[in-house]
């Protein structure tokens, strides 16, 4: 069945985080309070591989950690949504936009 709403892709909520400045991989305490601050779409290494991912950049409102996730989605049409819809919750937290319907193409 095809997601309707952002909550229910497979990989949502993301779970590994990366820091900004050392390249680590971090936890944070509660990851739906991060702030969506950026969003970019990265298609596969080649045309013929249909793989996408959405690399999501996060601040976190009480520590003021900068951090990235990436969303692999191996169905482009559905990667091209998540990413529309993502680029219109820039400023919500992670909890704010799991409820975010998909936007239609």
């Amino acid at each position: 069945m095809t997601p309707t709403r952002i909550q229910e892709l497979g990989n949502w909520p993301p779970h590994t985080f990366q820091n900004d400045r050392r390249k680590v991989l971090v936890t944070p305490p509660e990851p739906g309070r991060l702030v969506l601050t950026s969003v970019d779409y990265l298609s596969g290494p080649r045309p013929e591989d249909p793989h996408s991912e959405i690399v999501i950049g996060l601040l976190d409102p009480v520590t003021h950690q900068w951090c990235t996730t990436r969303l692999g989605i191996p169905d482009v049409a559905l990667a091209l949504r998540v990413y529309q819809t993502l680029r219109g919750c820039e400023k919500m937290t992670l909890d704010q936009v799991a409820d975010r319907p998909l936007v239609a193409m």
